[in-house]
């Protein structure tokens, strides 16, 4: 199995169980129709991931494998790998992606575009669905540009990407 797959697979379990639990633990009642949202949701996910699929192709794994076969970036200048360097991955990436999400609440043009994620009249497990498909660009340009910094292990990137598919 490759780590798309794995990691696709994660999601989608995640994304059940979720979606199980918050239908007999349901939060709040829900403004609009669940099942319009979710189909909005879905649908707006895979343009976003057909779009990446199209611009990017591999994506962050990519990138990471790329980089490591040429002895790109901080991490492989320094001859780090191990349990210590996939921590430190998994710690920087995540920073990265926060400091992200703190950049695109303060400057307005790319709050334009993160207000999609925050416009939903229901907050549940689809929410996390919900992106502009130019954020969702600009993210993995971002997200591929600290990869080439770093040079972490692919098997690192596979696991945070994992780990941030399931938390979002």
């Amino acid at each position: 199995m490759d780590g798309n797959t794995l990691r696709l697979l994660i999601f989608i379990s995640v994304f059940i169980l979720m979606l199980v639990l918050e239908s007999f633990i349901p939060r709040h009642p829900t403004v609009d129709s669940k099942s319009r949202r979710l189909g909005i949701h879905i649908g707006l996910s895979g343009l976003n991931t057909l779009l990446l699929k199209m611009v990017f192709g591999a994506a962050a794994v990519g990138a990471a494998k790329t980089f490591e076969i040429n002895g790109w970036g901080l991490l492989n200048v320094l001859d780090w790998n191990g349990v210590v360097a996939f921590i430190l991955v998994i710690a920087l990436l995540d920073l990265s992606i926060y400091l992200q999400h703190v950049i695109v609440h303060k400057i307005p043009f790319f709050w334009r575009f993160h207000v999609v994620h925050h416009s939903d009249l229901d907050l549940d497990v689809s929410s996390g669905l919900r992106f502009h498909p130019v954020e969702i660009l600009a993210s993995m340009l971002y997200k591929i540009g600290i990869i080439f910094l770093l040079g972490p292990a692919p098997i690192a990137v596979l696991v945070f990407e994992a780990v941030l598919n399931g938390m979002a």
